[in-house]
């Protein structure tokens, strides 16, 4: 059931949304564009609206009160929009609520982002498993079924035209940053000549990614996620040594196994040659062993 009210002023509904995906520079991409002066942002990143569970029991009214009224382009990102088949209906939901919407969709190396996702998960304490024991178990693993990007597409297709979506690739939006972004402001015909000190800014990288220890855990639960979150960023170096070396420690990116990224490499072929029709770009160095 669609949570419209009759009341509710849909003017200030956002008219394009970042739908991933998850660890493809999402985050940094919705600070670039609340860095323009004719887009507005939500006022909480991921609203996550559109997902139930979610945000959806909260109705439609609480969503319009998270975006100004007075920007040409209004934007939300909530990468758990392509995380079908765990969510279903956003896309419908979506289409009900705004159906003239367009899209934007981050898309990096299915094999990379499958990788940071694990580490975000390890880093969290929600996964223990050893990496390759993680990414080579084929039941509901979202860790493969966020990285099949035209499977999450074909949900969406189903009720937008292909020409509401518009691709940012990870390795552009880190390498050539300015002339990615130029190209996004172009699609959603807003200045492209603006600059930004926040463009310099990459936020989130897996690299600096944690796991607490059991100390860690424990004051984490203590103290609760807000604080807990303050204190993991308090810069001042002593406080930081001492404090990181008490409650968490580093994450090595970890290395896969030859079989199993060449196994990968065949569970994404289908899905990356769909992506390349559809987007109209090769990524055949994305699948080499």
């Amino acid at each position: 059931m669609s949570p419209a009210s009759k009341h509710t002023d849909l003017n200030g509904l956002p008219n394009c949304i970042t739908i991933g995906g998850q660890k493809c520079g999402t985050t940094s991409l919705h600070y670039y564009m609340r860095a323009h002066p004719e887009i507005s942002v939500s006022r909480i990143k991921e609203t996550k609206f559109f997902c139930d569970p979610g945000n959806w029991h909260k109705g439609l009214e609480w969503y319009v009160r998270l975006f100004p009224k007075n920007a040409k382009v209004r934007i939300e990102s909530s990468p758990c929009y392509t995380n079908y088949p765990t969510e279903l209906d956003v896309p419908q939901r979506i289409h009900d609520i705004i159906p003239e919407a367009r899209f934007i969709y981050v898309v990096r190396d299915p094999i990379d982002r499958a990788i940071s996702h694990y580490i975000h998960e390890f880093a969290n304490s929600v996964e223990h498993r050893p990496i390759e024991v993680a990414l080579s178990d084929l039941d509901n693993n979202p860790y493969i079924q966020r990285s099949l990007y035209f499977m999450q597409l074909e949900q969406f297709f189903k009720f937008f035209d292909e020409s509401r979506f518009f691709f940012v690739y990870h390795k552009d939006l880190l390498l050539k940053r300015i002339e990615t972004l130029r190209s996004v402001f172009h699609f959603l015909d807003v200045r492209n000549d603006v600059w930004s000190t926040e463009f310099n800014i990459i936020r989130h990288p897996s690299i600096q990614k944690r796991r607490n220890t059991a100390t860690g855990m424990a004051i984490q639960r203590l103290f609760g996620d807000k604080i807990f979150s303050k204190l993991h960023g308090y810069q001042r170096h002593w406080f930081k040594k001492v404090f990181y070396t008490l409650v968490s420690r580093p994450i090595i990116r970890p290395t896969l196994s030859r079989d199993l990224r060449r196994w990968l490499c065949q569970v994404f072929s289908s899905d990356v040659k769909r992506l390349e029709e559809s987007s109209g770009r090769s990524f055949s160095h994305w699948l080499q062993v």
